[in-house]
């Protein structure tokens, strides 16, 4: 069966609030043949009415905090204001598009994060895309727009960030269609400069981006993004990171997948940055086997809810062996090299978080 080509276009960053270049970045959406569907987030714009409204938006690691206030708001300036004038400027291009948020046709379920060492209030995680509901709409003819609220099905909407949106939209329709995702923001792509912007990186993979995230190259909301991005990738759609030209040309960061020289230490990891790599792991033995991998596991603090840190290991040590892997959040899962999805599929599933260790210790438990 031949698949039919979609393209998701993720729009947000400064993009959102500059007039012109939201406009070339719509013309050029408007113009593209087959089916596609755009994502828009709007951070900023919710940023400045909740400091209007006295209330200080507070982030961490590049994610909102959404408390009650917060999400009200943001599911105003998100599926509301942002979302109606992108139809409208769409329809203006006679482009016949559809605002939608998650809970439009039970399109994204989600599920409130769970509450850890940062409490994220009406954080929404993904739970469910129905894959079905867009495709009746794109076969209709029509061009989701689709804001960055979800929904629990227990009534109560979910602050989801739109990159994630995207990403699992990407990685579900990628079942069904020849998926391109192109995430447009205000710099040419993934910089290995980030004060220059002629330093992108024509294409990316994931040793690249550990080693850039180690050394500190990367780091707040581009992670997430990156996370997204990545993950959308490895489950089969082709990705792309850049200015809203990409939307007709595409020139930026392209996700690629990872090259294996012979003896060249981590893979992917650029030669100068592997000191630094091993530096950030707190010289973990190489990991080159399960015993190297169960102590570097052992050696790496992961409570509950704080696995984030074991996750990286674990994500390391598959994508190092040549293995391709999957993470969203600090779940790590790939496939069996003969794994088809029709038949039926066992699922191996395992905790990599530890308990605390007692105070009557009289050396270090996790060395």
């Amino acid at each position: 069966m031949t698949h039919m080509k979609l393209t998701i276009v993720k729009i947000g960053g400064n993009l959102l609030d500059d007039e012109l270049r939201l406009g070339h970045l719509l013309d050029d959406f408007a113009k593209l043949e087959g089916q596609k569907i755009l994502v828009h987030g709007g951070g900023r714009r919710a940023n400045t009415i909740l400091k209007q409204l006295g209330i200080q938006p507070a982030m961490r690691d590049g994610r909102r905090l959404t408390d009650a206030q917060t999400l009200e708001v943001v599911t105003m300036v998100y599926a509301g204001l942002i979302n109606k004038n992108l139809v409208a400027s769409l329809q203006a291009r006679n482009c016949n598009t559809i605002g939608l948020c998650g809970a439009d046709g039970n399109i994204i379920r989600a599920k409130k994060r769970v509450s850890g060492s940062i409490d994220y209030g009406y954080a929404g995680d993904i739970e469910s895309v129905n894959t079905d509901g867009l495709t009746a709409y794109l076969d209709m003819g029509l061009v989701p727009v689709l804001s960055a609220i979800t929904h629990d099905q227990q009534g109560q909407l979910l602050n989801t960030n739109a990159d994630t949106i995207a990403s699992c939209l990407a990685a579900s329709l990628s079942k069904t269609h020849k998926v391109r995702l192109l995430y447009c923001f205000e710099k040419p792509g993934v910089l290995t400069d980030p004060s220059n912007d002629s330093s992108y990186l024509s294409t990316m993979n994931t040793g690249d981006y550990l080693s850039l995230k180690a050394e500190g190259t990367i780091a707040d909301g581009m992670i997430p993004k990156l996370d997204n991005a990545f993950a959308a990738h490895q489950a089969g759609a082709e990705v792309w990171i850049g200015r809203e030209t990409l939307v007709s040309k595409l020139e930026g960061t392209k996700l690629v997948k990872e090259q294996h020289p012979a003896n060249k230490g981590p893979v992917g990891v650029l030669p100068q940055a592997r000191k630094v790599y091993s530096a950030q792991h707190h010289g973990l033995p190489k990991i080159e086997s399960p015993l190297n991998l169960l102590k570097s596991l052992i050696a790496t603090p992961s409570f509950s809810r704080q696995e984030d840190r074991t996750a990286e290991v674990l994500f390391h040590y598959l994508t190092s062996a040549g293995i391709p892997a999957f993470r969203q959040g600090n779940n790590v899962w790939s496939q069996n090299k003969h794994f088809n999805p029709g038949l039926p599929t066992v699922l191996l599933n395992s905790h990599h978080d530890t308990v605390k260790p007692a105070n009557g210790y009289t050396r270090d438990p996790f060395e």
